[in-house]
């Protein structure tokens, strides 16, 4: 009863826009493409950490920035490309993000990768 109460408060946090550390769900609640939004939306800086059937997945944001993805063995665009393909899996999000990172610059503007991502979908590349 107590996990029940907890998994729907934070359904509800996440719909509400608020993240926080130690954040963790589904996403078949939230896909993945919303998740990365709410952080970058909210300026964030920590990591996204994906446990998918494939492998693990990990995001690391600074300011809201996607600066740095890892999926199985790609990197940063390609990752996420791939990742936004996912509708499975679990995720958590935890703040701060090792000190040698933050130095790295975004991949990219936040809006032109998701809709890059989304449209390599709809193409089915």
């Amino acid at each position: 009863m107590f996990k029940l109460f907890i998994d729907k408060a934070q359904a509800m946090t996440l719909q509400s826009g608020n993240i926080t550390s130690g954040m963790t769900g589904e996403l078949s609640e939230i896909g993945v493409v919303d998740l990365l939004q709410l952080i970058n939306s909210s300026l964030k800086t920590g990591v996204v950490e994906f446990s998918l059937k494939q492998g693990r997945a990990m995001v690391f944001f600074n300011e809201g920035d996607i600066i740095y993805v890892r999926f199985l063995k790609l990197r940063n665009k390609e990752a996420l490309y791939e990742l936004i393909r996912q509708r499975e899996g679990l995720f958590s999000y935890s703040k701060g993000i090792p000190e040698e990172l933050c130095k790295l610059p975004p991949i990219g503007g936040f809006m032109g990768l998701m809709m890059e991502g989304v449209q390599n979908i709809d193409e089915g590349n």
